[in-house]
């Protein structure tokens, strides 16, 4: 999104809405952290910029909080959303769809499931990509890091998986 914005918006954004789970506890939190600091790499923000709001992980609980956020970021010209899910960050554009000021909103989501994969191809659409994590390779790599513990082996204290950047054009 960082990168994305340096392009269209000369690298300027006035707002950054981090829509967050924080009944999810930490390790969601730190992903949502990492979203922000990954952000800063490319745009200068400032804390007091950027708003971070419960989502309740669902559309209709993000557009509605959106919504009613929108009133007071009247002012700001360059919203750049960063999401947990999804459904979370389509709930947030359709907030601002509907509203009629999608033209100030930039979003990026995590899943890219079949409805942000579908939203990415609409001409209107905010959603610049979306992240795939492929949670249906998880079981291999637990297998594996449990086989290697099951022999005496010494295993990594975290074990990732492989992300993709999902983007507009399929790529």
């Amino acid at each position: 999104l960082g990168m994305y914005i340096q392009k269209v918006w000369d690298g300027k954004v006035d707002k950054v809405l981090s829509l967050e789970l924080p009944l999810a506890g930490p390790l969601l939190a730190a992903r949502m952290e990492g979203e922000i600091d990954g952000f800063r790499e490319y745009i200068e923000v400032r804390d007091e910029n950027i708003l971070h709001i419960d989502s309740q992980n669902t559309f209709d609980k993000a557009y509605h909080a959106v919504a009613e956020l929108l009133p007071a970021l009247r002012s700001a010209g360059r919203i750049a959303v960063l999401s947990v899910n999804d459904e979370v960050a389509l709930g947030a554009q359709a907030a601002f769809e509907e509203a009629g000021q999608a033209d100030r909103l930039l979003i990026v989501s995590f899943g890219a499931d079949h409805a942000a994969s579908k939203d990415l191809l609409r001409p209107s659409s905010r959603l610049v990509g979306a992240v795939a994590s492929f949670p249906e390779h998880y079981g291999e790599l637990i297998l594996s890091v449990a086989v290697d513990i099951l022999h005496g082996k010494r295993v990594p204290p975290a074990v990732y998986t492989s992300h993709v950047w999902v983007l507009p054009d399929g790529t």
